[in-house]
């Protein structure tokens, strides 16, 4: 069952198509990763965790490892589209790592002209996490 879930989170899957394709609740799921959190900040305060639950901390570890490797592989293919003068891509790393978004686009394909942009943040997900899903 771990393995599947962390097989659809590697692909993109949300918690809820994940825990579907495993068979189970996604209230089930989201539970044990709960529980496995609370494993997790035992185990880095140096306190042990309960045996009973070392399934859970298992299943946080390799779900937080699917993802990782996930969004590893997507910014990969971002910076290479980047390189590849994609400027979509760019605005795209932009918005999801560091919270940036285009307000006005002006394209202009003619004349040589170059492109101009009015950038905006949004302070609330500045440095954020994308979805836990993802």
């Amino acid at each position: 069952m771990i393995d599947n879930i962390a097989a659809a989170v590697s692909i993109g899957a949300t918690y809820e198509i994940a825990a579907a394709y495993a068979g189970v609740s996604e209230s089930s799921l989201a539970h044990w990763l709960a529980i496995g959190r609370q494993e997790q900040d035992k185990k880095d305060a140096n306190e042990a965790v309960l045996p009973e639950n070392s399934i859970y901390l298992q299943l946080l570890q390799s779900v937080e490892k699917a993802k990782g490797e996930l969004g590893i592989e997507l910014l990969q293919e971002v910076q290479e589209a980047r390189r590849a003068k994609d400027i979509n891509s760019t605005w795209r790393l932009l918005g999801v790592r560091f919270g940036y978004t285009p307000e006005r686009k002006v394209d202009v394909t003619s004349g040589g002209a170059a492109l101009t942009f009015v950038i905006s943040k949004d302070t609330d997900t500045d440095d954020r996490d994308t979805n836990p899903a993802a």
